[in-house]
């Protein structure tokens, strides 16, 4: 039987690698760990899950693929990176079953989708950025029906995690709700409790981390005063229910229109029919990055221009940056929760893929991940600033403008 061997280096040169530390700033190339593979055979799935499942730590990690979706594995990478940390460290190897702290994520990866593999990185980040033992698990629901998640979370309990991070929708966190008993604090990163039916009436261990989009909304509103409003809406659930808490609060909407991809692509063909309606407005986004990107671009074609042009947390991403010119961005202003935290955890999740600067969801999951620490231990040392207020993470929500190739908080 062939024996698969790695070897574990020390580079100061070399192309990017599985694990990576960097501290400083520096002129010299940073250091880096390394699991490299010195074997040309290919390892499937069911070699990579053999492995593994023999101990063999540095082998499993060197043949890993970025590109393997299969979520139990990259939950074992998670496990396997934080042992070789810890031995490069301490020169010790750690047995994951004394591990001093148990999270289990819930995810129905019909439903969810990308967001599985995100969550799972974002995860892992965090936990190898605080350092010490730990057993992560993934348990996977298939879907968010009641006795789904109902049967997800008894396995969860019955293999005794303490804590448990839940990527659910809102129908999944009514349908949770109402066929489970929550016993483990568990947290959901992707809802406000404010979405909800019944938002005063919850299980006592549930927490919510969603940004709170009304509130960010109410800033626009504020932002607009008395001018009138033109209103552009996406047909995906977060654009519609943009749209719909937009028209609540404010009757002051001289023109709105749902906008389709194809619209957006040939945005400059109806700009004559709505220039009436631009002239002095403030135009409101619903849109995601794409379409915003492509009609801000052709809104320089003009002639009457808007006094301000607002949107929410949707269209904070840099790829709005690329799409449009500094010049058809100069009255562009995006509210935006996402605030700052530990920069070794931002280069953890950068390595692992998970963006923890732009990506909202991303940045609630590793509040959660902060927040089952803090329960064990109130005297951490915190990466993340916001509070947490009646079982929901409280987001301060910042205005920023675009300035070159940066988003810039207006003090």
């Amino acid at each position: 039987m062939k024996k698969w061997t790695a070897l574990c280096m020390f580079l100061v040169l070399g192309s990017c690698s599985i694990f990576a530390k960097s501290y400083i700033i520096s002129p010299l190339p940073l250091p880096k760990q390394e699991v490299v593979d010195i074997t040309i055979d290919k390892c499937n799935e069911k070699c990579l899950e053999k492995l593994y499942s023999e101990g063999k730590i540095f082998s499993f990690v060197a043949k890993f693929k970025n590109d393997t979706h299969n979520i139990q594995l990259r939950a074992n990478l998670a496990v396997a990176l934080s042992e070789i940390d810890s031995f490069m460290q301490s020169s010790m190897y750690q047995d994951i079953k004394n591990s001093q702290i148990k999270i289990a994520l819930l995810i129905p990866k019909k439903i969810v989708g990308r967001y599985s593999v995100a969550s799972i990185d974002t995860i892992l980040a965090y936990l190898m950025t605080r350092g010490g033992d730990f057993n992560f698990k993934v348990f996977d629901s298939g879907g968010e029906s009641p006795s789904d998640l109902s049967e997800a979370y008894s396995r969860i309990e019955q293999e005794k995690y303490e804590f448990v991070i839940a990527l659910l929708t809102q129908a999944g966190v009514e349908n949770f709700i109402e066929s489970t008993y929550v016993s483990i604090p568990t947290y959901i990163p992707t809802i406000n409790k404010n979405q909800l039916i019944n938002p005063s009436r919850l299980p006592s261990k549930l927490y919510f981390g969603g940004i709170d989009y009304k509130a960010q909304m109410q800033t626009i509103v504020t932002l607009a005063g008395s001018n009138p409003i033109v209103e552009y809406d996406d047909d995906s659930p977060v654009g519609l229910s943009l749209s719909e808490t937009l028209d609540e609060m404010d009757s002051n909407i001289a023109y709105k229109s749902t906008i389709s991809s194809q619209e957006a692509a040939t945005f400059a063909k109806n700009l004559s029919f709505q220039e009436d309606f631009l002239q002095d407005s403030v135009i409101v986004l619903n849109t995601p990055v794409v379409k915003s990107g492509l009609m801000l671009s052709q809104l320089g074609f003009s002639k009457k221009k808007p006094l301000k042009i607002l949107s929410t947390q949707i269209n904070y991403n840099p790829s709005l940056l690329m799409l449009v010119l500094p010049k058809d961005r100069q009255n562009l202003y995006i509210i935006n929760a996402i605030g700052n935290t530990n920069q070794k955890l931002i280069e953890y999740g950068s390595l692992l893929s998970s963006d923890l600067r732009y990506d909202w969801v991303n940045y609630s999951t590793a509040i959660g991940v902060e927040m089952f620490f803090n329960l064990k231990d109130p005297k951490i040392n915190k990466f993340f600033s916001e509070l947490i207020n009646d079982n929901q993470v409280q987001y301060n929500n910042t205005i920023y403008r675009t300035r070159g190739s940066i988003f810039e908080p207006i003090e």
